[in-house]
């Protein structure tokens, strides 16, 4: 299997996504976590959205802290508020907080902070004709 994994950067670069999503690991385990993106994404690419959302159930099962995770979260997590991918996002955000920066952390603070008006203006900004 070792074989087949390191093939898959080759694979992607030359955008063979259906060799790559066709590649079936019976186990997570046996795949190991750093093959589960790259096959992810090729069932995406290839039009296997339904593969791609039972590859993120397994690695969430499976690894259910990992910061990598994050972004695929997120997004589901959007899509379906109220899901069970927000709970995921909402467990593995708040076990890898103190350990993302501010760049990673400014991705997710939608899901954190709720939505508020904007702040009106205290006073109108001086004109350009003024000065």
């Amino acid at each position: 299997m070792h074989q087949v994994r390191a093939l898959f950067p080759y694979l992607a670069r030359h955008e063979q996504w259906a060799a790559i999503a066709d590649c079936s690991f019976r186990r997570a385990a046996l795949c190991g976590y750093f093959a589960h993106p790259a096959r992810r994404e090729a069932n995406l690419k290839a039009g296997r959205p339904d593969a791609a959302a039972g590859l993120l159930r397994a690695a969430v099962a499976q690894w259910p802290d990992n910061p990598l995770e994050l972004p695929y979260l997120s997004d589901l997590a959007a899509r379906q508020p109220g899901s069970r991918w927000e709970d995921h996002f909402s467990r593995n955000l708040a076990a890898n907080f103190l350990t993302l920066d501010a760049d990673a952390l400014s991705l997710y603070i939608d899901h954190w902070l709720p939505a508020r008006p904007a702040r009106p203006r205290l006073a109108p900004l001086p004109s350009a004709a003024a000065a």
